[in-house]
């Protein structure tokens, strides 16, 4: 009943017709949900503090992101390498790295599919802005026009590997410049971020609203080290983070 009131009130908001404010949406769900699900121990914190301590009870926390699996990143040591860190998740590298047939079948067959059962907002995606193939192809067209900025740059992803990241690092010829650790523990991804010189972030795309209402909680991580982000972001309030931080490259 509150995922149904949540996606109800969540129309309703991004059509313009924004009956109800966001903090007493909020509260709705929160005072009348049988359990609440947060992603950190702080995000439990702070509900408590606003709502109460009966809301403890209710609360378990479930961390998401990168796994505990115990992997020792490798960045270069080169103090004069700029070193950009991308962690945690990626999304629409299938989708980016299918033949164009392939591509436009799977969008016909799933045009039908949501004309006949209904739209639904996860329909609504542009999931392919995820694609990391954008930063590696802009990496590729830099290198081309300055040869030199091959020795100074390397982009190191951790998480998920993916055959397609290696396979436009070789089309590319950036093997030496882009680099996968695979699935690192949550410190250790943080480590990387602190190693790093550039943080970068993406999201993906909404069809309909013109500004995206999903924070991804990587910014959060991000934001903790100090460090450049690279928001590879549409308009919404992650982006609006990042500007109001003053730490973030849009």
């Amino acid at each position: 009943m509150a995922m149904a009131l949540r996606y109800f009130l969540l129309k309703i908001r991004y059509n313009g017709l924004d009956f109800i404010s966001a903090k007493k949406h909020e509260s709705l769900c929160i005072n009348n949900a049988t359990g609440i699900i947060t992603v950190t121990a702080l995000s439990q914190d702070i509900l408590i503090n606003t709502y109460g301590t009966d809301i403890k009870n209710k609360c378990t926390t479930i961390r998401h992101g990168c796994p505990e699996q115990k992997t020792t990143p490798i960045i270069p040591v080169n103090k004069h390498i700029f070193k950009i860190a991308y962690t945690e998740q990626l999304r629409g590298i299938n989708i980016a790295n299918e033949a164009t047939p392939n591509r436009f079948i799977k969008t016909c067959i799933h045009n039908i599919l949501s004309i006949t059962i209904g739209k639904r907002q996860c329909h609504q995606l542009k999931v392919e802005w995820m694609s990391p193939h954008y930063i590696i192809e802009a990496m590729a067209m830099v290198a081309k026009q300055h040869p030199e900025f091959k020795k100074y740059i390397h982009l190191t992803f951790a998480g998920e590997s993916f055959n397609a990241i290696d396979q436009w690092t070789i089309q590319y010829g950036l093997e030496d410049q882009i680099q996968q650790l695979g699935k690192i523990n949550a410190t250790d991804a943080q480590s990387l971020a602190i190693e790093s010189d550039l943080l970068m972030i993406n999201l993906y795309g909404l069809i309909g609203p013109k500004k995206h209402w999903c924070v991804p909680s990587k910014i959060y991580h991000y934001l903790a080290t100090g460090k450049p982000i690279l928001g590879l972001l549409p308009p919404g309030e992650a982006a609006d983070i990042l500007k109001e931080a003053k730490v973030g490259f849009i």
